[in-house]
C-alpha cells in the first residue's frame, strides 16, 4: 500500500480593516474601504461618490468589528494544529506602518481579550502539549524576526539593529543567517512574553 499524497496548503491571504483611530476621527477622515465579509470582497472607495470600482477577493476579510479572537480561531488555530502535527507553519504579517500588524500580531498583553496572535498561539501549543498523553516529547523553539525596508532584523538579539542576511541551502531551504532561536519550556519563558 503506498503512503497517501502530502497534504499541500496553498498561501491564504487574509485581510484585517482596522477601525478609525482617535486622531482620524478627530480629523473627521472617512472610512474608504468598503468591506463584503459574505462575499470576502474589498472597495477602496477614495473619493466617496459610491462609483462602481473594482473589487478584489480574498480568502477572508475581517471588518473593523472584528476580534483577536475572531482572526486566531480562523488564520493562526489551524497552522497550529499543524504545527502540533510536526509541520512547519508561518503567519506572515504585511501592511504600511500604522496598518494594525504589530497589534493583530501581539495585541495587548495585560488584556485577555486584546491579546494577538502570537501570545494566543503561544498559549494554544502549551495548553495542547499539557493535554498530551501520548508518548511524544515536544521542542519549542522561538525565533522572532522583522523584516522593514527589505532589512531582516533579529528582534530577540542583543543587537536587533544588526542586519540579516537570508540565505538558501538544498539541505535546509530559505533561512535567515544568524537568526536567534530560544528553546521554551512554556509560554511564560517565551522571550517578550
Amino acid at each position: 500500500m503506498t503512503d497517501p499524497k502530502p497534504e499541500i496548503e496553498n498561501v491564504r491571504v487574509f485581510i484585517r480593516v482596522r477601525p478609525l483611530n482617535k486622531k482620524e476621527t478627530s480629523e473627521d477622515r472617512k472610512n474608504v474601504v468598503l468591506v463584503d465579509t459574505a462575499e470576502n470582497l474589498i472597495v477602496l472607495n477614495k473619493d466617496g461618490n459610491g462609483e462602481k470600482r473594482k473589487p478584489y477577493k480574498f480568502d477572508q476579510i475581517f471588518a473593523e468589528s472584528s476580534t483577536q479572537m475572531d482572526l486566531y480561531r480562523v488564520i493562526a488555530a489551524p497552522i497550529v494544529e499543524k504545527v502540533l502535527q510536526g509541520f512547519n507553519g508561518t503567519i506572515f504579517a504585511y501592511g504600511q506602518t500604522g496598518t494594525g500588524k504589530t497589534y493583530t500580531m501581539a495585541g495587548n498583553f495585560s488584556n485577555s481579550d486584546s491579546k494577538g496572535i502570537t501570545p494566543n498561539a503561544f498559549s494554544h501549543i502549551f495548553t495542547q502539549i499539557s493535554r498530551s498523553s501520548e508518548e511524544k516529547s515536544f521542542v519549542v523553539t522561538v525565533t522572532y524576526l522583522e523584516i522593514y525596508n527589505e532589512e531582516v532584523r533579529d528582534l530577540l538579539s542583543a543587537n536587533p539593529n544588526k542586519k540579516l542576511a537570508i540565505r538558501e541551502r538544498t539541505d535546509v531551504g530559505v533561512y535567515v543567517k544568524d537568526l536567534m532561536g530560544f528553546t521554551v519550556d512554556s509560554w511564560k519563558a517565551s522571550p517578550n512574553y
